[in-house]
C-alpha cells in the first residue's frame, strides 16, 4: 500500500520516504479506494448537521475532497505528515494540517467522524484508536479501512510478504474484537471491491514501467517491493481485501 508513513516497528529512512514520493509522483491515489466505496461507507454514517470531521493520514486528498463534495456542510481537517500533500488541499470547508495522526494537535470532543482511509497502519490501530478516541464528542464516529484477510489459511507467498510488510495484518473480526475493547460500538463493516486494488494499481504498473531501466538503490528497492506487492495481488488477492469498519467512539 505505498507507504507514505512510517512503519509501527521502524520508522522509514528519509530516503525511502523520498523514494516512495518519487514512485506516487503524479498520482492521487495512495491506496485502495474509490469513489463509489467512499459513497458506500458514508451511506452507513448517520452524522449531525454541519460536521465536524478530521481525515487523518490523508495523503494527497482524494478522500478530503471528496467528502467536502458530498457533505456540503462538513468542515474537514486534512492531516498529513507530508506538507507537499496538505497545502494544496486548502479551501473554504478544508483545513490542511502538517502534524502526525498519531499526536494529532486537536481539541478533545472536537470531533463528529475521524476518517482513515489505507493509512492506519502507520501507527498501528491499537495507537490509532486510544489517540483518536478522545477527539470524538459524544456519539462520535470512526471510519477507517484497513488490510484484512478474507481466510483462515491464506497461500504462502501472500502470508510471508504481508508478514514483512505489515505484521499487524489480520481479520475482520479481529479487529473488531481490537474496537470494542479499546471501547467502540461496531456498527457496520464492508468489504471494498477487489476493483478498488486495481484502481490503485493501475498507475503504479505505468509508473514502474517508466522508472525501472534507469532507477538506482534506494528508489530501485522500493519499485522492487512494490512490484513484488502488485504481483502478490494477482497471484493471491483474493485472500485479503481492504475492509471498512464504521464505529461509534
Amino acid at each position: 500500500m505505498g507507504r507514505q508513513l512510517p512503519r509501527v516497528s521502524e520508522p522509514e529512512p528519509p530516503e525511502i520516504i523520498e523514494a516512495y514520493a518519487t514512485l506516487f509522483e503524479g498520482l492521487d491515489q495512495l491506496g485502495p479506494g474509490s469513489t463509489a466505496t467512499r459513497q458506500a461507507v458514508l451511506a452507513h454514517l448517520e452524522l449531525p448537521p454541519n460536521p465536524t470531521i478530521a481525515d487523518m493520514g490523508c495523503g494527497k486528498g482524494t478522500a478530503s475532497r471528496e467528502l467536502a463534495a458530498f457533505l456540503p456542510t462538513a468542515r474537514i481537517t486534512a492531516i498529513d505528515t507530508q506538507p507537499d500533500f496538505v497545502e494544496r488541499l486548502r479551501s473554504d470547508r478544508i483545513t490542511p494540517l502538517r502534524a502526525d495522526m498519531a499526536a494529532p494537535p486537536l481539541p478533545p470532543a472536537s470531533l463528529d467522524l475521524v476518517w482513515c482511509e489505507s493509512a492506519i497502519y502507520g501507527i498501528g490501530r491499537s495507537r490509532a484508536f486510544d489517540v483518536w478516541h478522545p477527539l470524538l464528542r459524544d456519539g462520535g464516529l470512526l471510519a477507517f479501512s484497513d488490510v484484512t484477510w478474507t481466510t483462515a489459511t491464506p497461500p504462502a507467498e501472500a502470508r510471508s510478504f504481508w508478514a514483512d510488510e505489515y505484521p499487524a495484518m489480520t481479520t475482520p473480526a479481529a479487529v473488531i474484537a481490537e474496537l470494542e475493547a479499546a471501547g467502540y460500538q461496531l456498527l457496520h463493516h464492508l468489504q471494498a471491491p477487489r476493483s478498488d486494488w486495481q484502481r490503485y494499481y493501475a498507475p503504479l504498473r505505468r509508473r514502474l514501467a517508466i522508472l525501472t531501466p534507469t532507477a538506482t538503490s534506494p528508489l530501485a528497492t522500493v519499485l522492487d517491493i512494490m512490484r513484488r506487492e502488485i504481483a502478490v495481488f494477482d497471484h493471491h488477492g483474493d485472500s485479503y481485501a481492504s475492509t471498512w469498519f464504521i464505529a461509534r467512539g
